[in-house]
């Protein structure tokens, strides 16, 4: 898949959002940040340092229980998090994709 500009891409599990500021600054995309264990004020925080904070959406949830509309996403990434929430989050995760 070809990411384009104006995609809405879901970043699950996105800790800092270092994976986040790189899908924004290179695609010109949309990004929603989700992580569990890191707060969304903090990655807030870095994301506004890297004058992003119009293009990457920092948001407190769980991988099991996200807060979207179905087909709300062009595209899911996951780097090195599916083994934490996998199976039990897959009907979740194929609901938000478009």
């Amino acid at each position: 898949m070809t990411l384009q500009k104006g995609m809405r891409v879901l970043d699950l599990g996105c800790g800092t959002g270092l994976t986040s500021i790189y899908l924004a600054q290179k695609f010109d995309i949309t990004v929603f940040a989700v992580d569990l264990w890191i707060s969304a004020t903090e990655n807030y925080r870095r994301f506004r340092e890297f004058g992003l904070e119009s293009q990457i959406i920092p948001i407190h949830a769980d991988a099991c229980h996200l807060p979207f509309a179905e087909q709300y996403f062009d595209a899911v990434i996951s780097v090195d998090m599916y083994q934490y929430f996998g199976a039990k989050s897959s009907p979740v995760l194929w609901g938000v994709i478009r």
